[in-house]
């Protein structure tokens, strides 16, 4: 076939179609991606389930919503749906898809399966029938995309990742401590903020400058992800670059005149946050120094609403100091009684901040620990 007659088939079936799609988000934050998604232009037939939300769009809806779901971890574009009770009905209606329109005459595919309450119940043997169905027509050689397969009640699902890299790798951190938040739980925390209403944002024990990076980012001093993230929807023979950086364009922030402050007690963290903070550019607009939280005085920071971040250690990062939640806690009523803040403990010392302030949890999961976000905004 020739490549004329392919870039046809793709404008006619890919490009002009409208597609379905599912963004991953952790759990607990369902809250958050509708939010997220309901900003999203072109986004239809919107619906929330576990572990993330399925939406319709075309594939400039696709490009709006990687850069505006900034609490999703991936996007799956949804190729199709089948019945499937045995191995030679999913290899059979597998190889009817016209994969090339999707991923390139020359493509390799991974494989993610996962199977539940359905005859096909054994991962590895779906995983080796779908590679028996493509054998003729992926090459070692060609493109790697990523082929999710899920079975539940005899139902398969094939989708495309569209996404490459978890979206929470923005780009920028080039540097990680141990057991850091990730972007997109940073940015689904300060998303329940009007961050544009602050004149300053604080971010007091910053280890990796998680918090701070997701907040320059959200009020418009970097871009969603560095200039160097590539997106695997790039590879796709759809993929449109002027249409992509036009969306970019369109959907630039605003600088705000924020103040942005990290600290840490930690010099290891300090130097981590400022190489970060070097690849993301943003050095000159952040007052980064080695301080101890505990020391810090509300008369420092600027007039106006102000916001305190606070990713504590916990875990194996310390040894069990109740405490320092306590400490915590204290610190900010009384030397900070007039801010916003939003603190991330394990879920079993919440309670030391909801019995003395109105606020509200958000629970989930991090490193394996059960964590709850308290969240105070005044």
């Amino acid at each position: 076939m020739t490549k004329s007659n392919i870039e046809k088939r793709v404008k006619r079936h890919i490009k002009a179609k409208t597609h379905n799609f599912f963004a991953v988000y952790p759990p607990g934050f369902s809250e958050c991606a509708e939010k997220e998604i309901s900003k999203v232009e072109g986004a239809e037939n919107i619906s929330i389930e576990y572990g993330g939300i399925n939406f319709s769009g075309k594939m400039d809806t696709l490009y709006r919503a990687t850069l505006q779901l900034r609490g999703s971890v991936r996007i799956l574009m949804r190729i199709t749906e089948f019945h499937a009770e045995n191995f030679r009905e999913l290899k059979r209606k597998t190889e009817s898809v016209p994969w090339e329109l999707y991923a390139g005459e020359n493509f390799n595919f991974n494989y993610s399966v996962s199977c539940e309450k359905s005859r096909l119940y054994h991962s590895g043997a779906v995983e080796e029938t779908l590679k028996e169905a493509m054998q003729n027509k992926t090459s070692i050689q060609g493109i790697n995309h990523t082929l999710f397969a899920r079975i539940v009640n005899d139902r398969c699902t094939l989708s495309i990742d569209t996404s490459g890299d978890p979206l929470y790798k923005r780009g920028y951190k080039i540097m990680t401590p141990e057991a850091p938040l990730r972007e997109n739980i940073c940015a689904m925390i300060l998303n329940r903020f009007q961050l544009n209403e602050y004149s300053a944002i604080i971010d007091p024990m910053c280890g990796g400058g998680t918090f701070t990076l997701e907040a320059c980012s959200l009020l418009g001093h970097i871009s969603p992800f560095h200039e160097n993230r590539i997106f695997a929807f790039q590879k796709f023979p759809v993929y449109s670059e002027k249409t992509f950086l036009d969306i970019k364009r369109r959907l630039s922030v605003e600088k705000s005149r924020t103040d942005f402050f990290a600290f840490d007690r930690n010099d290891e963290a300090i130097n981590t946050s400022l190489h970060n903070f070097s690849n993301a550019g943003i050095t000159e607009i952040v007052k980064t120094e080695m301080t101890d939280f505990f020391s810090l005085q509300r008369k420092s920071f600027p007039d106006g609403k102000i916001l305190l971040v606070i990713n504590p250690p916990y875990g194996k990062r310390i040894e069990t100091d109740d405490s320092i939640f306590k400490k915590i806690c204290s610190k900010l009523k009384n030397d900070f009684p007039d801010a916003s803040f939003a603190v991330v403990l394990p879920d079993n010392e919440s309670e030391i901040f909801t019995e003395r302030f109105d606020c509200k949890r958000i629970m989930f999961s991090n490193g394996g620990i059960k964590v709850s976000a308290i969240i105070r905004e005044v």
